[in-house]
């Protein structure tokens, strides 16, 4: 990028578009909406075939521990805003 200037400093402009900005995280929201109810059914699922208790717990874990970090940052946000 040193060699082309222009092209470095529209990249930067691109990164930093609140348009942009605004895109990717309203896809990270609906990819997270997603996988809350995948990996909700896949708990379900692994549950009720019989799978090992571990690797149920494990993945109930990781389900809890991202619900969690929504919740925790829901409400830093709201606090904020």
């Amino acid at each position: 990028m040193k060699n082309h200037p222009d092209a470095a400093k529209q990249l930067e402009i691109d990164k930093k578009d609140e348009r942009n900005l605004v895109i990717a995280n309203r896809a990270k929201a609906k990819a997270y909406d997603m996988m809350v109810f995948v990996l909700g059914a896949l708990i379900l699922v692994f549950a009720l075939m019989g799978i090992d208790l571990i690797a149920v717990l494990i993945l109930v874990f990781v389900y809890a521990f991202i619900l969690g970090y929504n919740i925790y940052y829901r409400v830093k946000y709201y606090k904020e805003m």
